[in-house]
């Protein structure tokens, strides 16, 4: 396992020059982004970069900071080699690619909400097939996800989890939202859901400001909070692994849930997801050459 940190931080214009010139000796200037117009206003030059936590430029960097008085932001990730990830029960499945605009209610998707949240509609049941607009999707890969989090998979990737019989596993085709005409795209559509994450889960938390975070469900708005890495785990007393389809998705659920038109049209509706967990098996099947952006952490079950 190798831990890696994110550092940002924005400094006056006035010391752009000099912050860039500063960097240039550290040779960590790669991170840095001079300022630019945002909504009409000039933003503030910024710095943003990963580092492995053991690279010597990591610490003279926040030795920088702490000099400079230059508050910073930091957010810790642990990245796992191909064969630790496969000695975990669970893997996390997450996409590392822009995120599509353009799914879900507003394109005409439907969904149940019999046994949704009344308040948010979290836990609402996909019942047709996601439509989305041409434009929206990818000309080229085998794998993306939308904002939302729908996880898609391309031909090629569609085959080759039906090669291995993945059980759990719905691939419904993505269609276009004027005409339904079919697209070479699926859908990952998940029917088993786990229980609650262990009170062992680290690293991982809600959003609940006012307006935000349902306060009556409290399922939606799950996120990484604090700076270490989130570190999932399951109660063995709760889980029966030998039972578990090959994939299936958590109960908490990430993203704002919707659930009724917001008149001044800041907020589209729709529904906070799950993400999907994969058992070791299909791992493989995700390292295959022309699938890129994968991504996978380690999901834990534990006494």
């Amino acid at each position: 396992m190798t831990r890696r940190s994110y550092v940002s931080f924005s400094v006056p214009h006035k010391e752009g020059k000099r912050f860039l010139l500063l960097l240039r000796d550290l040779d960590c200037a790669d991170g840095w982004h001079e300022s630019y117009l945002f909504n009409g206003r000039l933003a503030l030059p910024h710095f943003g970069d990963t580092f492995d936590m053991d690279d010597p430029r990591f610490l003279k960097l926040l030795d920088l900071l702490n000099r400079e008085g230059v508050k910073w932001s930091e957010r810790r990730e642990n990245f796992y080699t191909d064969a630790e990830l496969r000695e975990t029960p669970l893997l996390t499945l997450m996409v590392d690619r822009k995120p599509l605009d353009g799914e879900g209610i507003e394109y005409g998707t439907t969904y149940d909400l019999s046994n949704a949240c009344k308040r948010c509609g979290t836990g609402a049941v996909q019942t047709s097939p996601l439509l989305m607009p041409l434009n929206a999707l990818p000309k080229k890969g085998q794998l993306c996800q939308t904002a939302r989090g729908d996880v898609l998979v391309g031909s090629e990737l569609r085959q080759a989890l039906l090669d291995a019989t993945v059980s759990g596993l719905e691939l419904r085709q993505v269609l276009l939202y004027r005409t339904c005409e079919r697209v070479a795209w699926w859908q990952m559509v998940t029917a088993y859901e786990m229980p609650k994450l262990s009170a062992r889960t680290k690293g991982l938390g809600r959003v609940e400001r006012p307006g935000w975070g349902c306060m009556v469900c409290k399922r939606d708005m799950h996120v990484q909070v604090g700076d270490e890495p989130a570190e999932l785990f399951y109660d063995r007393a709760a889980v029966n692994y030998g039972s578990l389809p090959d994939v299936v998705h958590t109960w908490e659920c990430f993203g704002r849930s919707v659930i009724a038109d917001d008149p001044m049209r800041q907020l589209v509706r729709g529904f906070a997801l799950p993400r999907i967990l994969l058992k070791p098996r299909v791992f493989g099947i995700f390292r295959k050459p022309e699938v890129k952006g994968a991504c996978f952490e380690p999901v834990r079950i534990a006494d």
